[in-house]
């Protein structure tokens, strides 16, 4: 072992029990017994489900935070009224995820359409689309509304804040906000699903000092050790291998990316064996259940390999009982969403509460901070909240990967 490393991904509970594994250990003569030999890989997904966390306890979770029109519980109550309570509380990563998604979206669009009708008198981004507008233009937009439309840049947050309060508009400054963390969302998402490694990781100093203002201090360690590990320690050999085996694509196709830990995750979905399934006139749900492995001492490899075979059986006996009883959908490659409609709902509902407009004196009852210039700047540090890191994850969680 003198000559080789053990990559060992993980999500952040995990790293803390190798950490004290390694911490147990380091007093051994050794470099064998010290387990020198081991390299921890941080989870992307489970860092993608951190990410998704902090955007809703910097959005939704404060109380104050769902009174405006321009809140975003209140964007999500125009297209998803029956969901507002659990969004509100434990929403899930699939279903935070999508709100994010859309909702982001759906805002842009409106950025798109503020900035066409000023730029050309009135004309609605429809009529603007069908005259077929050249590359250019469309880069030139895009780049006004980057610069302009997101805090930073030319929508100083601090300068806005700064105005008199006949002159500000709160409600303005937040969706300012909303639209920075919604695209850095967007683009780690991006980054995860085209295994662009370089791109991801100048992606984690924004989201280190996000986690650090937001309480979330143990997955902001943890990013910044594998950077500091990977640039300044590694030597290049090693530093290729751990940036290139962060994420695989079971599938080769393009997009398709998926962190190491989300494959792990979903092989888990089988050891534990679950399934449900319910049939039309009446409902039938069979609940099956059976941790392979054995428990206590008897929790062991070879009692695992042994059991192992029992995974199999499950799933062929789930397939049995999927075609027996005609159930549709035996497949998680569905169709792309029609979103057509939840976009229509959303441009009705901006544009008569006009969120990317700046309108003067217009009150919010909820402040949203500027979380990176907080963690930059340790002012106030927020205490160590929980990071879930034993999170159960099921498979709508992971299908998100698969859309």
């Amino acid at each position: 072992m003198h000559e080789h490393v053990i990559l060992f991904h993980g999500d952040l509970g995990t790293y803390e029990r190798v950490l004290g594994v390694l911490l147990r250990c380091s007093l051994e003569m050794t470099a064998c017994r010290r387990y020198q030999f081991i390299v921890f890989l941080m989870g992307v997904f489970h860092l993608k489900m951190a990410c998704m966390d902090t955007l809703w306890r910097i959005f939704i979770d404060p109380g104050t935070s769902r009174l405006d029109v321009n809140s975003l519980l209140q964007f999500v109550a125009q297209y998803r009224p029956r969901e507002t309570g659990k969004i509100g509380s434990d929403p899930g990563f699939r279903r935070m995820h999508e709100v994010i998604n859309h909702t982001g979206i759906a805002l842009r669009l409106d950025a798109w359409r503020v900035k066409v009708e000023k730029r050309n008198c009135g004309i609605s981004l429809k009529a603007f689309a069908r005259s077929e507008p050249t590359q250019e233009l469309i880069e030139e937009i895009a780049d006004y509304l980057a610069i302009n439309y997101v805090a930073g840049y030319e929508a100083n947050i601090f300068k806005l804040r700064g105005l008199a309060s006949t002159l500000r508009d709160a409600q303005h400054e937040n969706i300012l906000i909303m639209h920075q963390y919604f695209l850095l969302y967007e683009e780690i998402s991006f980054a995860m699903n085209h295994g662009d490694i370089g791109r991801l990781e100048t992606l984690f100093p924004p989201w280190i000092y996000i986690f650090k203002a937001t309480g979330k201090h143990r997955y902001a360690n943890l990013m910044v050790k594998f950077l500091t590990e990977v640039h300044f320690l590694y030597p290049d050999g090693l530093k290729h291998a751990v940036r290139y085996n962060l994420m695989v694509n079971p599938t080769g196709k393009e997009g398709a990316w998926q962190g190491a830990d989300w494959v792990e995750e979903s092989n888990n979905l089988f050891a534990k064996a679950r399934a449900l399934w319910s049939m039309k006139c009446k409902l039938l749900i069979c609940s099956l259940q059976h941790d392979f492995g054995g428990r206590g001492s008897n929790y062991t490899k070879a009692q695992v390999i042994e059991e192992s075979p029992l995974v199999e059986i499950y799933r062929s006996c789930h397939h049995n009982i999927e075609r027996n009883f005609n159930i549709t959908g035996l497949t998680q490659q569905h169709g792309p969403p029609n979103l057509s409609k939840t976009f229509e709902v959303l441009a009705t509902y901006f544009k008569t509460h006009s969120p990317n407009e700046h309108c003067n004196g217009r009150k919010s009852a909820h402040t949203i901070l500027d979380m990176i210039d907080r963690g930059l700047n340790n002012i106030e540090p927020a205490a160590d909240l929980p990071d879930d890191v034993d999170r159960e994850i099921d498979a709508e969680d992971l299908e998100v990967e698969l859309l």
